[in-house]
């Protein structure tokens, strides 16, 4: 006897029937006195620095410095061009009220350039409620030497915390994209060029202390790119292909067959991301 599905009684109540699980990166809560930097800051008719300009860097440079290696994050320091200057922290400035610590006079605005070293220690004299003249010789002096070299970040780009490639920025770029234009959901931004005229980016450096009564300090260096990219000289290999990782080892051909395809070649590291300790 068949059975006639239409007599059957529909579940109305939703049922599962399987459930896909993935375990997540913990959320950890900043507890970083963060820092925004800018280009410059400029005051409005009543006086006041609202306007904030970031660093304007072009769709190449940015790859050039921060991914040059097929698609992976690294940060290069390319004495042969020339936008090198946002490379040095004494270049940027920073805007009102942010940090407690440091404070010319001027608002809470350090408008000239920003002094790392006199703001982080002034931020951690005021977390630990101890002046930094009040601290040890010797830490006080190694943490000065430590701030001085970060001045030129480039002394920083062996520390890096974390990062997306290249075909993740462009993704989550996109994605932030579409939240305010749904009318197309792709773009433009892919991994050969992950990003577009009019993006705004920020590198954060994080500066941290073993001592428990400081707060991390993040500097949050912001971009904003100029102008689209143009070519990507970096993920390719010989044959025209695009690269999605790190590129192979120099191949030599030990046994002088001229084979292309030998195994004495092995594939490199991958990418990491930016933020120092």
């Amino acid at each position: 006897m068949s059975v006639n599905y239409s007599d059957v009684s529909a579940v109305c109540v939703p049922f599962v029937f399987a459930q896909l699980c993935k375990e997540l990166t913990a959320v950890e809560i900043e507890k970083a006195t963060i820092v925004n930097l800018y280009r410059d800051l400029y005051k409005n008719t009543a006086g006041n620095y609202d306007h904030r300009h970031p660093w304007l860097m072009s769709g190449d440079d940015f790859l050039r410095f921060f991914y040059p290696r097929q698609g992976n994050f690294a940060l290069t320091c390319d004495a042969s061009s020339v936008n090198v200057a946002w490379q040095y922290l004494s270049n940027w400035v920073y805007a009102p009220g942010q940090g407690g610590g440091f404070d010319d006079g001027d608002g809470g605005v350090f408008d000239v350039s920003f002094n790392v070293v006199g703001f982080v220690e002034g931020q951690w004299g005021d977390d630990l409620n101890v002046p930094a003249d009040c601290w040890t010789p010797c830490s006080l002096l190694r943490i000065t030497e430590e701030l001085l070299k970060a001045n030129y970040i480039c002394n920083l780009k062996c520390d890096v915390c974390c990062s997306l490639c290249s075909y993740e920025l462009a993704q989550a770029l996109n994605s932030l994209s579409n939240a305010y234009n749904t009318s197309s959901q792709y773009q433009g931004r892919d991994a050969m060029r992950p990003v577009t005229k009019g993006d705004r980016l920020q590198l954060s450096i994080l500066f941290t202390n073993p001592n428990t009564g400081t707060n991390p300090v993040d500097l949050r260096m912001n971009f904003q790119i100029s102008s689209p990219v143009t070519a990507n000289h970096y993920c390719y290999n010989s044959n025209g292909a695009l690269l999605a990782s790190a590129p192979p080892a120099p191949i030599e051909d030990e046994d002088g067959d001229n084979d292309p395809n030998g195994l004495e070649g092995r594939p490199g590291g991958g990418g990491l991301a930016w933020g120092t300790a």
